[in-house]
């Protein structure tokens, strides 16, 4: 782009960002933006190509009513591609701008390797009801539902685990340490909390986002807590570590501009012995997910076959009631 256009572009930019800092009601733009999920919004991909492309890959639907509020939480399992006994169970969360369909190919590769995979379609997205997310608060009561019909059915075999990415990677250690079914969990790019998460989200979504001050900042995350009925101070990554025994891998990028590495960094203070936090070089947000090299896919894999497939690796109770 030419200087002259992206000058323009950014003077466009700035404006549109003072109006919304400087009008009050403009200012409720920004919140909504936080909590609206593509259900409220209706940008998603229509429901009936997102289950149809599911329905191709995919060996069941399972739709489950959350004890939380009975809205309907879709999911899609993926049986073991092999003859071999069930190595365990493993759902698998996307993340803020993506949706079920994006773990499709990521539950089929741990799917090959003799593990039960469940996509879960979190609340406010493509084939579940809801309109807001909440990053953890309720996600995680929806989770445990889940866990609830899948024994119910017969399909919760073996040992537990979870794998998320970016939001969906904060929300599974929180169900880790909401639900203690859950031994082992990988989370790529999590944040640690909420609040410390908004400043990182603004500066990648608005331009000259040091306009923003950091007052502004907690008024918007509590007004969105306010829209979708949740308090923020319940997202908290952190207290989640620190209440779960179950093994957790967090994988973080140098490279990330989302949701900087320095998250990662902070909640690795926060493991138990059984976890640990791998930081790899020249990966940005997005990167982890493309995972070209296929190096994030064997991590994922040799974490869950040791964490899942050991018996004696399990760990049934939280550390702190």
């Amino acid at each position: 782009m030419p200087i002259a256009a992206r000058n323009r572009l950014n003077s466009a930019q700035l404006l549109a960002l003072i109006t919304l800092v400087a009008l009050p009601g403009c200012r409720t733009v920004i919140p909504h933006a936080i909590v609206n999920a593509p259900n409220r919004i209706n940008v998603a991909r229509p429901i009936t190509s997102t289950a149809k492309y599911l329905a191709s890959r995919a060996d069941r639907r399972l739709s489950v009513s959350s004890r939380y509020d009975n809205i309907n939480i879709d999911t899609w399992i993926f049986e073991p591609r092999c003859s071999c006994r069930v190595k365990g169970t493993v759902l698998f969360l996307h993340g803020i701008f993506s949706g079920p369909s994006w773990m499709a190919v990521k539950a089929e590769q741990l799917s090959a390797e003799g593990f039960r995979t469940v996509v879960v379609s979190l609340r406010g997205y493509e084939g579940s009801g809801g309109e807001y997310r909440t990053f953890g608060a309720i996600e995680r009561v929806d989770i445990s539902s889940v866990l609830d019909e899948l024994d119910c059915a017969g399909l919760l075999e073996g040992n537990v685990g979870i794998w998320g990415i970016s939001m969906g990677g904060a929300i599974a250690i929180q169900c880790a340490g909401h639900d203690p079914r859950i031994q082992s969990v990988v989370a790529l790019a999590p944040f640690r909390s909420l609040h410390a998460a908004a400043p990182d989200f603004f500066h990648t979504v608005l331009p000259r986002e040091r306009l923003i001050t950091e007052r502004d900042h907690h008024h918007f995350i509590e007004d969105a807590g306010r829209i979708a009925e949740f308090s923020p101070s319940d997202v908290d990554v952190e207290a989640a570590l620190r209440s779960t025994n179950a093994s957790v891998l967090i994988v973080h990028g140098t490279d990330d501009l989302i949701v900087p590495v320095e998250h990662s960094q902070h909640l690795q203070q926060h493991t138990n012995p059984y976890s640990t936090v791998r930081i790899v070089a020249g990966y940005g947000h997005y990167g982890l997910w493309t995972d070209r090299c296929g190096e994030i896919e064997e991590m994922t894999h040799n974490w869950f076959t040791r964490t899942l497939c050991n018996q004696a690796h399990t760990h049934a109770s939280p550390r702190h009631p």
